[in-house]
């Protein structure tokens, strides 16, 4: 019984000098989602993407959003993205020999956004883009080109395709 009582003390000194660490915070500039790394081809792509100039304020605030949303279609993590659709199912790119992959001949763990191209706003909320990706190794290309982000009231953005 002594044992016991002497092991809880024990544990309790130790854990009573533990602290949380800082976790990052949504808003903190560095931020970077726990479930998607951003790749820096999606970066890169979306840095040189010219938005309508009308249009750049919304679509800097869609940044974000782009990049994740990106990132997980370009690594093959669609189902990621079903939580970031308005309707419907996210677009699926895939990789492999069979059935209809997007890119059959590939090992590649992600493919290369090349470019964010034919930026069309569609309402005062919503966009309709362009997205090329190539894979590394084979240079296979993927283009999706019915791609539509719209702002929710919340401030979110979904996409639709």
């Amino acid at each position: 019984m002594k044992t016991k009582i002497t092991s809880f003390a024990l544990i309790a000194a130790i854990l009573g000098g533990c602290t949380m660490p800082n976790l990052p915070r949504a808003s903190d500039k560095n931020y970077q989602s726990s479930t998607t790394t951003v790749l820096p081809s999606v970066s890169n792509a979306l840095a040189n993407t010219q938005a309508p100039k009308d249009f750049r304020e919304q679509f800097e605030s869609a940044k974000p959003r782009l990049q994740e949303f990106l990132s997980n279609m370009a690594c093959y993590n669609w189902q990621k993205n079903n939580k970031y659709m308005e309707v419907g199912k996210a677009p699926r790119m895939t990789k492999g020999s069979s059935g209809i992959n997007t890119f059959r001949y590939t090992k590649a763990e992600c493919a290369d956004l090349l470019r964010v191209t034919d930026i069309k706003p569609i309402a005062k909320n919503a966009f309709r883009f362009t997205v090329v990706f190539m894979a590394p190794d084979s240079e296979e290309i993927a283009n999706y080109n019915t791609l539509e982000a719209i702002k929710q009231a919340n401030g979110e953005w979904l996409f639709r395709w």
